[in-house]
């Protein structure tokens, strides 16, 4: 039996227009118009395409230990906690902190890998790394993080410990912040790549210019705050929409 592990996710706000725009995408759209890559084919029997809410995962591989109902104030308090040097800290002044994300959608790109098919990358400022590495922190290395000041930018500076900074290192390497649009077994062509962006653009979600390599641009769509899901993601993907807590920002 797989382990029970979780996931903390950023989803765009509810009332946003992104959010049922990027929903039809991924269930409707994307899979009517590419039906043998957002499927899994190679599976006995075969799987029906993946239908997952538009989501940036933040740190995944959670123990289950950690969110178990049993816990004092069960997951709710846990995703609080672990998010509570941004919501709720104070810097080395004694002032309150404040946290404001701002998401910014790069280019279509896709890795050989079942849940990064295909995606959109998502600009590592407006402090999207911050949640990453507050999230990974917290629910997955066990180590601290405390709010230092914020810079000229206005996004607030945080200290990481040394295990989270090795993993932000690897994770920017790796894959980065994305949203996925697809899961799938099946290669996706560099073509096929170019078409998908197409489609995204035509429905409406602009990349910010070269968002990944140039932070400075900040032209484009995007979202700001949104809401922080703790899912079990040890469960079928059909199951994924049922967050066991969720925090607004």
């Amino acid at each position: 039996m797989a382990s029970q592990t979780f996931s903390i996710w950023l989803l765009p706000p509810p009332s946003h227009p992104l959010r049922p725009l990027l929903s039809d995408l991924i269930h409707r759209t994307l899979p009517g118009a590419f039906p043998h890559l957002a499927a899994s084919p190679t599976a006995n029997p075969p799987v029906a395409p993946h239908f997952f809410p538009p989501h940036i995962t933040l740190a995944s591989s959670i123990p289950a230990a950690h969110t178990a109902e049993d816990a004092p104030g069960g997951p709710q308090a846990f995703l609080e906690r672990v998010f509570a040097p941004l919501l709720q800290g104070n810097d080395d002044d004694g002032e309150k902190t404040g946290f404001k994300v701002r998401v910014r959608p790069g280019e279509v790109d896709g890795q050989d890998h079942f849940f990064r098919r295909c995606f959109v990358r998502i600009g590592l400022d407006g402090g999207v790394r911050t949640l990453a590495g507050v999230a990974t922190a917290g629910a997955v290395l066990g180590e601290e993080v405390s709010v230092v000041g914020t810079g000229a930018d206005g996004e607030l500076e945080v200290s990481f410990g040394e295990k989270t900074q090795q993993w932000l290192r690897w994770w920017e390497e790796a894959y980065g912040p994305h949203l996925s649009l697809m899961y799938g077994d099946q290669p996706i062509s560099g073509e096929t790549l170019k078409k998908v962006a197409e489609m995204v653009r035509e429905a409406g979600v602009r990349p910010a210019k070269d968002v990944v390599q140039d932070e400075s641009q900040h032209d484009g769509e995007g979202w700001e705050g949104g809401e922080i899901w703790l899912v079990p993601t040890y469960k079928p993907i059909s199951e994924w929409s049922k967050p066991i807590a969720t925090i607004q920002l």
